[in-house]
């Protein structure tokens, strides 16, 4: 019991570090004005700028979501994608290879082939087969669906954007979408966000928890 409850911790301390290498992490790319081509000025003129003039791009979500969305230089979001998606790199390897070590430990010594087996014992699936028989059915439903809007965006792309291998490329997802629906559906989130400014829309939220479930929000301000 005390080597189980030792592996635990010891988890769940890696996995809280895991968790903080990438809340921690400071990556970004620098880009000059004309690589933020489609970007909203209000958007270009809240950055932070280099010495030499350049702009800078963290890897927070509002930015990097903002221009895989919106800018219509393919360097950009594809520059801007693959730092973001590696935080914390290396960093995090060797801790998430630690994390899958102690997590196969762990299930082993409590009598499970597998951490996944362990993970799904107590939960509604119940076990692995039963898991995986729900995905492969929630693909063979989704698959349909999801070929006939592929095909609906891929049949009018933005300019400069190719398929590789048939495929997008990740970083041109969000672009190639929000294109689609821009043109076809004359719909901009960028505008509809004009009509839910946070404040408001914060307050609208603890209403309505306070009207369903009874509770009452105060706030406290820093003394």
């Amino acid at each position: 019991l005390i080597r189980h409850l030792y592996i635990y911790i010891l988890h769940n301390k890696l996995n809280l570090k895991f968790e903080s290498n990438v809340a921690q992490d400071n990556s970004s790319i620098e880009v000059e004005r004309k690589d933020l081509t489609g970007m909203e000025d209000h958007f270009i003129d809240n950055l932070e700028k280099t010495d030499d003039g350049k702009y800078i791009l963290k890897c927070d979500y509002p930015t990097v979501f903002g221009i895989l969305q919106h800018c219509k230089v393919e360097k950009t979001r594809h520059d801007l994608y693959l730092k973001f998606d590696n935080r914390a790199y290396p960093a995090n390897q060797e801790v998430l290879e630690n994390i899958i070590a102690k997590r196969d430990e762990l299930a082993k010594l409590l009598g499970f082939d597998s951490y996944a087996a362990f993970d799904l014992d107590e939960q509604m699936v119940g076990s692995l087969d039963r898991a995986e028989q729900f995905i492969i059915d929630l693909i063979n439903k989704a698959s349909v669906k999801e070929q006939k809007e592929f095909d609906l965006l891929k049949s009018d792309l933005p300019e400069g954007v190719k398929l590789t291998d048939g495929k997008f490329d990740p970083w041109n997802v969000k672009f190639v979408k929000e294109f689609y629906k821009q043109k076809h559906f004359d719909v901009d989130d960028r505008i509809i966000s004009e009509y839910f400014p946070m404040e408001k829309t914060v307050q609208g939220i603890f209403n309505i928890y306070q009207k369903f479930l009874g509770l009452k929000f105060k706030e406290i301000k820093p003394k």
